[in-house]
């Protein structure tokens, strides 16, 4: 994954929006354009810009389950 070299200040709040409404979930949006995601996140504004993606949330138990699928956590953490 590249880094994007941005001036400080670059990523206001319509930029992000445009970043993010190019992406069907956050996890794809994560993935492909991290330093957006990123300052979504710490400027608290994910939810915000992530409105319209559609909000997958998986049971503990569920969520268990696809955990013992995987040999190591990183493995995990790259496939879910």
């Amino acid at each position: 994954m590249a880094t994007k070299d941005r001036p400080n200040g670059y990523w206001t709040q319509d930029r992000i929006q445009l970043e993010a409404n190019k992406y069907p979930d956050r996890k794809v949006f994560r993935q492909k354009d991290y330093t957006a995601y990123l300052a979504a996140s710490k400027r608290k504004i994910l939810d915000i810009v992530c409105r319209n993606m559609p909000n997958v949330r998986m049971s503990l138990r569920d969520l268990t389950e696809e955990a013992l699928r995987y040999k190591t956590r990183t493995e995990f953490q790259e496939r879910i």
